[in-house]
């Protein structure tokens, strides 16, 4: 039996058709045409897309509704193939026999027609009733084989007989019929026949297809039309035989694809379905079965799609089914998507993520559905998603900047501390040209590292840039390339930490020690000076000549002696000088603490507001400044009355001016206040407080002005302001 599926999307077997002379007509239940050969199209002169979806009566026999017993009908109420012959509205005869389609579970859905024009024939069966000679010139040019069979023998064999078989008509008319016939249908075939002659025509099959064998031994297959005449006064069997062989191929050639088909449809390891236009399941694989829990004869004609789906997901999926216009294939896949995301609810309640992959059948109200278990990869992706999250919460929590190259002028993700340390938002900066995001002078260098980095090695470097407030940062950058399974570089993975403090403490520390081993030198020699007069009254006073008295040089030994305490004070301060690493600090903590130690009688001390909102990056010492600052006033400016303290910020800088309203420093031409400690035996606290100031990357001068004016200069990376 030939089946609906084996003419659906088979472009071999569609091939094969159009190259038939014979008509041949695929038709649904009201007989409107589905698929037709190029032959019968050809027979009216229309194309093939023309006629789809015509009825047949209406163009062959322009009528408006089905023939009278026509063979197709009758194939069709009966489920069994039927022959017939139908005349045409201009004059031609047709041989029609028709072949019930039917689907998988045995209802017929439609019908083959197979026509051969047999005008000619019946022009011949006219002929023979009005003259032997005008009957032999029709049978000699028909195209079918025609034989008369009598007594147990053919009396009579037309030229196309001879031609099919490869024998000679006197070959066929004097040897044993049954000899052309294949084994397999000898016995068959002379039974049927021995029955017609002895007058039980009813065993003749109408048409009777059978095997028989050519002259050199080919089997070869045909289709017996039988009537049982009279001849020369006597019963006797007219055949008519189409060679139909290529036919049987056909038949085979579907047969065999129709196999093909369901045993990858049974052996897919995917879910497939086959369901139709009101998403009834009509056809289930095992693994469909697997997926669902339920078994073929519970889904198949009972359950619709959407039964086996979660109740969120059925009104979803049944409003796109029915916007899909069924008669318009091209448009399926435009109104309706071909793949959709679903939960899938199995018999024992078990809710499974699916993806469906839909795909309508030609020719019909069908759909393939193929359903994908996705539960496992939306879980692992889901998971990722989380942990991808994790991490980048992690990284955008910690100061270190973290990012990396996709290539060497393109940045990929960035964390939050980078992305503030270029003053950007993530999203302005992932994705994006190197040359887009940094200043050019400073893109040259990154980029030269990442080129580095991808050519396989490992970078570290310092790299000089502008942080979020526009000054200088130095940075110190890691860049660590990520290899792929063919030994490239995929990635480059940075690190970047802000060593700026780091750098100026290591500045300050070595200028400190430096500015201490001289320091120390200095105090050395001025306490071996001191020791060494000493020395010499000592030796004075063991002088038996000397007159002078005793006292005068205890007295010298005694200032001497102070000397050398003072120069020792000195150096204990000294000592403590750039021991703690820098902090911050409000400005106005090391001030108040300073004026604590003082006793600021009869001075009035204005302190400026805003000291209150500037922190400061300094060492603890820093309190030294303003207190020597202060013992100096007290000490030297007697006649001072009034301190003040304030802040002044510019694009420069912090400026920190101390001022007072005393007589002022009196100093000769272009002398230093601040080195002159180390030439003399005075002002060493104006020489501590360059020091401290100096590891702490600020300076100090003295303005003249009336009273003292002395200004801090801070750099613009070692305060913040508000």
């Amino acid at each position: 039996m030939i089946e609906s599926e084996t003419l659906k999307g088979n472009k071999q077997i569609e091939s094969i058709f159009n190259n038939l002379k014979e008509h041949v007509i695929y038709q649904d239940k009201e007989n409107r045409i589905i698929w037709l050969n190029k032959a019968a199209a050809d027979s009216v002169g229309k194309s093939q897309n023309e006629l789809i979806g015509k009825f047949c009566y209406e163009i062959w026999h322009h009528r408006t509704t089905p023939c009278e017993n026509c063979p197709v009908n009758r194939a069709i109420k009966s489920g069994i193939s039927c022959s017939g012959e139908i005349m045409s509205p201009d004059g031609r005869w047709w041989a029609i026999s028709g072949w019930p389609m039917k689907d998988d579970k045995g209802n017929v859905i439609g019908a083959i027609e197979l026509t051969l024009e047999i005008t000619e024939l019946k022009k011949t069966e006219l002929a023979l009733k009005e003259s032997e000679k005008r009957y032999r010139m029709i049978t000699e040019n028909s195209a079918m084989g025609i034989y008369i069979f009598q007594d147990g023998k053919l009396k009579f064999v037309n030229d196309t007989m001879c031609r099919i078989s490869g024998y000679s008509e006197e070959e066929l008319l004097t040897s044993d019929y049954l000899k052309f016939v294949h084994p397999k249908f000898r016995e068959e075939l002379r039974e049927l026949t021995e029955l017609a002659m002895k007058g039980r025509f009813g065993s003749l099959l109408d048409p009777y297809d059978f095997m028989y064998l050519t002259k050199s031994g080919e089997a070869r297959w045909a289709r017996l039309f039988p009537r049982v005449i009279e001849y020369e006064g006597r019963p006797a069997i007219l055949g008519n035989v189409l060679h139909i062989t290529d036919y049987k191929k056909i038949e085979e050639a579907l047969r065999e694809s129709k196999e093909r088909y369901r045993t990858i449809f049974e052996n897919s390891a995917t879910a497939t379905m086959i369901v139709d236009e009101n998403m009834t399941i009509l056809l289930v694989n095992e693994e469909a079965e697997r997926l669902t829990s339920y078994s073929k004869e519970e889904m198949e004609g009972r359950l619709t799609i959407t039964d086996i789906m979660a109740v969120e997901d059925r009104e979803r999926i049944a409003e796109r089914h029915a916007r899909v216009d069924w008669d318009r294939i091209k448009e399926f896949h435009r109104v309706a998507p071909r793949r959709h995301e679903f939960h899938l609810l199995t018999k024992k309640g078990e809710i499974k993520e699916c993806e469906a992959i839909v795909s309508l059948i030609p020719g019909t109200k069908e759909a393939v559905v193929s359903i994908i278990d996705v539960t496992e990869l939306k879980k692992a992706t889901r998971e990722l998603k989380e942990m991808a999250e994790e991490h980048m919460m992690l990284l955008d929590n910690i100061d270190t900047m973290v990012w990396y190259a996709i290539d060497p002028e393109t940045y990929g993700l960035v964390n939050r501390a980078r992305a503030e340390f270029l003053g950007l938002k993530k999203e302005e900066i992932i994705g994006r040209k190197l040359r887009e995001v940094l200043p050019k002078e400073i893109c040259e260098r990154c980029i030269e590292g990442n080129r580095r980095a991808f050519s396989g090695e490992r970078v570290a470097q310092e790299e000089w840039m502008l942080g979020p407030d526009g000054k200088p940062r130095c940075v110190w950058i890691t860049k660590i390339p990520r290899f792929g399974k063919d030994g490239a570089v995929e990635r480059v993975f940075c690190t970047g930490t802000d060593i700026t403090q780091l750098k100026d403490m290591e500045s300050a520390l070595r200028l400190a020690n430096h500015k201490l081993s001289l320091l120390f030198k200095v105090t050395r020699h001025d306490i071996l000076n001191q020791l060494a007069v000493i020395q010499g009254y000592l030796d004075l006073m063991r002088t038996p000549s000397n007159k002078i008295p005793l006292d005068h040089y205890l007295d010298k030994i005694e200032y001497a002696t102070k000397r050398i305490g003072k120069h020792l004070e000195f150096t204990r301060e000294m000592e403590d000088l750039g021991k703690e690493a820098p902090v911050w600090m409000k400005l106005s903590d090391p001030i108040e603490k300073a004026l604590s130690q003082l006793d600021f009688e009869g001075i009035e001390v204005h302190l400026d507001e805003k000291l209150q909102h500037i922190l400061i990056f300094s060492d603890n010492m820093i309190w030294k400044v303003f207190y020597n600052l202060m013992h100096n006033t007290l000490e030297h400016a007697k006649t001072a009355t009034r301190i003040s303290i304030s802040a002044n910020i510019s694009d420069r800088g912090l400026d920190i001016v101390y001022e007072d309203n005393g007589p002022g420093i009196k100093k000769q031409k272009d002398e230093d206040i601040f080195e002159s400690s180390l030439v003399r035996s005075t002002g060493k606290g104006l020489y501590l407080i360059r020091e401290i100031l100096s590891i702490n990357s600020m300076r100090i001068e003295e303005i003249g002005v009336e009273g003292v004016r002395f200004v801090i200069h801070v750099p613009p990376h070692r305060f913040r302001a508000g």
